[in-house]
């Protein structure tokens, strides 16, 4: 299949984002309600009065136009949000479908019935009594979880925060299986003594090693660039959302090989 096509430049083109801005600090919202509460009493009152009507209609106007600047602010505020909550759902429309493909690619090394499976090589290997293999096989959860995230791509995240949450938690399945199936079992299958018949899958695990390397470094590409983009968009995205932020490298295993 095919890599995803990551141009993050022509994202920040395409679809130009403006962060919110929060209204000049000259005067803050609630100052300026209370300046127009002041004139409209000092109106009110001279108006009671009956003193000075034309300075009763100044005092009218300028609690006015502090109304109108108070309901101005609110407007801009609302309006640039609107526009930034549309820029952002335009862009992750576009950007889940890169999701869905590598996703695809991905379950097809962790199926239980794909020949091009990794954990289907796993269980042929696990059928010559390889200890090794038993314990991995032993505790077999990846297949939950890559359910639970089907299922969970089926949905449409209403901000760019979840989305960028929901390629964080593709990145670190992807880890997991990295780290607790694929580097594992080469790790075992290192130390154990092999029978005779055993370069025949190890040839089969080696070539699916290399095809996983190469899905490793289309996944790796498509998280900086998702990285990249949401620095951009979200403020201080590397301090407040740090743990959110997709996994950009990944440990590669080693080959499979018997080594003479």
């Amino acid at each position: 299949m095919d890599a995803p096509d990551f141009d993050e430049d022509d994202d920040l083109e395409v679809i130009p984002y403006t962060l919110p801005q929060s209204p000049k600090k000259s005067l803050s919202e609630p100052a300026l309600k209370l300046a127009a509460a002041m004139i409209s009493l000092v109106a009110v009152v001279l108006g009671l009065l009956n003193q000075h009507p034309g300075l009763s209609w100044f005092f009218v106007a300028c609690a006015g136009l502090v109304l109108l600047m108070i309901l101005g602010s609110w407007l801009k505020t609302k309006i640039t949000n609107r526009i930034a909550l549309s820029q952002d759902r335009k862009f992750i429309a576009r950007k889940i479908v890169d999701v869905r493909r590598l996703f695809a690619r991905f379950s097809i090394f962790v199926s239980e019935n794909d020949t091009r499976s990794f954990r289907y090589n796993l269980r042929n290997a696990a059928g010559h009594q390889i200890e090794v293999i038993d314990q991995i096989l032993g505790s077999d959860y990846i297949t939950s979880w890559i359910q639970c995230y089907r299922n969970h791509l089926e949905m449409q995240p209403r901000s760019l925060i979840e989305f960028i949450k929901m390629c964080s938690e593709f990145t670190t399945i992807i880890t997991e299986f990295n780290r607790n199936y694929v580097i594992k079992a080469q790790q075992g299958l290192g130390r154990a003594t092999l029978p005779p018949q055993a370069p025949h899958w190890l040839d089969q695990l080696e070539k699916g090693r290399e095809e996983f390397i190469h899905f490793l470094r289309d996944v790796e590409e498509w998280a900086h660039s998702m990285n990249q983009v949401a620095a951009k968009r979200i403020p201080d995205f590397y301090g407040r959302y740090i743990q959110t932020a997709p996994t950009q490298i990944f440990e590669r295993v080693s080959s499979f090989r018997v080594k003479s």
